[in-house]
């Protein structure tokens, strides 16, 4: 049984894909694992293909969500994002961007081309 943080994990990315696809983004896929780390959604936007890192709190003690997403962290998306345009060079043409989702007692906040 997954533990309670990867629920959390898991239902926070679930929110952010309805969010976005209700924007009319296109969904191309979710938890797409490289050795630099996951890309939780891939979405696209016209001709703007959108890496998103979700981040989701329930305690307010633990800080905000988008807090937790690092220098570190975004250059470890930026080269995921590289890798999975090697394994989808139908994408090489298209403008990138990286977003973050935050959600924070149910409430959705959308940063986008944070790097």
């Amino acid at each position: 049984m997954p533990s309670l943080k990867t629920q959390i994990g898991k239902n926070g990315e679930l929110l952010a894909k309805k969010f976005l696809q209700e924007k009319g983004w296109q969904f191309i896929t979710q938890n797409f694992h490289t050795r630099f780390g996951e890309i939780d959604l891939v979405f696209l936007d016209r001709k703007t293909l959108i890496f998103i890192e979700v981040k989701t709190r329930t305690n307010p003690n633990a800080g905000h969500p988008e807090e937790a997403v690092n220098q570190k962290k975004l250059n470890n998306l930026q080269k995921a994002a590289q890798f999975f345009l090697i394994q989808n060079p139908q994408y090489e043409n298209f403008a990138l961007r990286i977003d973050v989702i935050a959600i924070e007692n149910g409430e959705i906040k959308h940063y986008e081309a944070v790097y």
